[in-house]
């Protein structure tokens, strides 16, 4: 598979690079219709959080610090994070919010805009 050009820059492992292609649909079946690269990455983000998606969950790591390189999540900063308290709808517990933690840093997703994905 080809990867895009404005990717390039980035590293994707051959596993990685094999669940793409699948998200991006079979050309051999075109009545499934094809997706285009962009919308096959983010599709396999979207499922990388989901446990009951083993493989790709076993790619998170890899998808989070792409993610990162290309500005999909950004740190979150200390006062953000102080003015971003939830509150539980279960427990009625507030918390802290953010989409993950690395290395002690906190991230948030900005935007899928980065892929050229307006949503």
């Amino acid at each position: 598979m080809e990867i895009p050009s404005q990717f390039s820059h980035l590293k994707f492992s051959p596993g990685l690079l094999a669940e793409i292609e699948i998200y991006m649909g079979d050309p051999d079946e075109p009545e499934w219709g094809m997706k285009p690269f962009e919308v096959a990455l983010m599709e396999v983000m979207q499922d990388s959080d989901d446990p009951c998606q083993p493989i790709q969950f076993e790619f998170r790591n890899e998808l989070r610090n792409i993610g990162i390189k290309l500005g999909i999540f950004a740190v979150i900063t200390e006062k953000e994070m102080a003015n971003s308290m939830v509150i539980s709808t279960h427990t009625g517990r507030s918390c802290k919010k953010y989409d993950f933690k690395k290395k002690g840093v906190c991230y948030k997703f900005v935007s899928w805009q980065p892929l050229g994905i307006d949503s």
